[in-house]
C-alpha cells in the first residue's frame, strides 16, 4: 500500500498536532511493514529527524513553509499534481486547508476543529466567510475525513450531514513522563522560582482558551484570603496585550506566570510539579492537555463541554466556563480535596489505555484498509 502524507504544516514549535502527528506516525511507520510511506515536509523543518532509521518511509522535501496556508496552496498548484501523478498513492493524506485532492487513490483530510465558524465572535468577518468556504470545498473534495472526537465528529456533521467520517483520537507518550528525574523537576523549580502548590493551565493566549474569566476567579479567590499561583503556558494567539493587561488591573502580578516556547522537558515537569490543572477553554476539538494531566498524574478541573466529558467518561470535575464563580469554587473545592485528588489520579492512570499510540496507530492501519477497498470497489 503506497500513502503519501503531506506534512508541510508542521514544524519545530510545539503544538497538540505536531505531538499526534510524531505519536501516531512514528508507531505506524514502525509497525505497518507493508506500507510505503512518501512524507512531504516543508523547506523550514526537517520531519526526517523526527522519524530515524524508517527504511519503509521516504522524505522529500518541498519548497512550501510550514506556515501560511495561502501560500502553500499556491506554491504546491503545480508540484502537488507533478508529485501525486508520479508516485500514483493509493492514499493521499493531508491535514491542511486548502484541500488539495490526489488525482488517484483515496484523499483523507484530518480536522482537529472548527473553531472559527463555531465561535465566528472571536474572529473577523473575513475570517469565518474564508474559513467555511475552504471547510465547504474541503469537504466536498475530501475522500474520508478523520477527526479527533465523537463530541467533534458531531459538530462537523451538524454542519454537513452524510459526511464520511472516522474518530481517531489524539494520544500521549506516558513513559516520557516517568522518565523525569527529581534533579529535573527541581531544575525547573528554581528556574522559574516556583513554590509547591501552583495551578497550571496550558493553551495559546487566544479569546476560546477563557483566560480572562479564569484570571477573575484567581482574582476572587485572592479576596477571599486564598492567595493561588497561577502559571499558564502558551504562545500569544492574539490575546496575549489583553491578558497582561487584566493582570495589572486585578493586581495579579504576583499571582500570574507566563511561559512560552518551552521544550517538551519543560512542560512535563511543570505538569509534574503542579498542584491542580485547570483548563477553562470555551471550545476545543479534543484537549491535549487533559491526556498531559494524566499522564503527569496531576489532578485536574475542566470546563463543562461535551469533548471534556467524553474524554474523562463523566469522570472528572467541571465548572460552567461562563461563570466566573464556578470557576473559582471548583478549583478552591478540589484543591482542598485530598480524596478527590487521588480519585482524579487513580482514574486518569486507567483511561490512558485508550490514547497509546500503538494502539491509535492500528486504528489508523484499520482505516487505511476500509478506504483501500472502498476505492477497490
Amino acid at each position: 500500500m503506497k500513502i503519501s502524507i503531506n506534512a508541510t504544516c508542521f514544524n519545530n514549535e510545539p503544538s497538540g498536532a505536531r505531538n499526534r502527528f510524531i505519536g501516531i506516525y512514528g508507531q505506524l511507520f514502525k509497525n505497518f511493514a507493508e506500507g510505503e510511506f512518501f512524507v512531504f515536509e516543508p523547506k523550514d523543518c526537517s520531519i526526517s529527524e523526527w522519524f530515524p532509521h524508517q527504511p519503509n518511509v521516504r522524505f522529500i522535501q518541498t519548497d512550501q513553509l510550514s506556515g501560511g496556508s495561502l501560500q502553500r496552496y499556491i506554491s504546491g498548484l503545480f508540484f502537488w499534481k507533478r508529485e501525486l501523478k508520479r508516485i500514483d498513492p493509493d492514499i493521499f493524506e493531508t491535514f491542511i486547508f486548502p484541500l488539495v485532492k490526489s488525482p488517484s487513490g483515496r484523499t483523507i483530510l484530518t480536522i482537529h476543529d472548527i473553531r472559527y465558524i463555531r465561535f465566528p465572535e472571536f474572529y473577523s468577518k473575513a475570517r469565518e466567510f474564508v474559513s467555511w468556504s475552504v471547510l465547504k470545498n474541503a469537504l466536498d473534495e475530501a475522500d474520508h475525513v478523520i477527526t479527533v472526537s465523537h463530541s467533534m465528529k458531531e459538530e462537523v456533521l451538524r454542519f454537513y450531514p452524510n459526511l464520511n467520517i472516522s474518530v481517531l483520537y489524539n494520544g500521549i507518550d506516558a513513559d516520557s513522563y516517568n522518565t523525569l528525574s527529581d534533579e529535573d523537576l527541581l531544575r525547573v523549580q528554581k528556574m522559574y522560582g516556583l513554590e509547591q502548590g501552583f495551578l497550571l493551565s496550558v493553551g495559546h493566549l487566544e479569546k476560546r482558551k477563557n483566560y480572562t474569566r479564569l484570571l477573575q476567579a484567581i482574582s476572587i479567590l485572592k479576596k477571599r484570603g486564598k492567595n493561588f499561583f497561577l502559571v499558564i503556558i502558551g504562545g500569544d494567539g492574539g490575546e496575549g496585550s489583553n491578558m497582561f493587561e487584566q493582570i495589572r488591573t486585578l493586581n495579579l502580578s504576583d499571582n500570574v506566570m507566563i511561559l512560552k516556547n518551552l521544550p517538551d522537558w519543560e512542560v512535563q515537569s511543570l505538569f509534574r510539579l503542579c498542584s491542580l490543572f485547570v483548563f477553562p477553554s470555551v471550545y476545543e476539538g479534543f484537549g491535549i492537555p487533559i491526556l498531559e494531566a494524566m499522564a503527569a498524574q496531576r489532578p485536574m478541573v475542566l470546563s463543562d463541554l461535551p469533548v471534556f466529558r467524553e474524554i474523562t467518561e463523566n469522570q472528572s470535575i467541571y465548572f460552567d466556563p461562563n461563570k466566573i464563580e464556578s470557576i473559582a469554587d471548583v478549583i478552591l473545592k478540589t484543591y482542598s480535596s485530598k480524596s478527590e485528588q487521588e480519585r482524579l489520579v487513580d482514574y486518569g492512570l486507567k483511561r490512558m489505555e485508550a490514547f497509546k499510540y500503538h494502539n491509535l496507530a492500528q486504528d489508523l492501519v484499520k482505516i487505511y484498509r476500509q478506504q483501500l477497498n472502498s476505492k477497490r470497489s
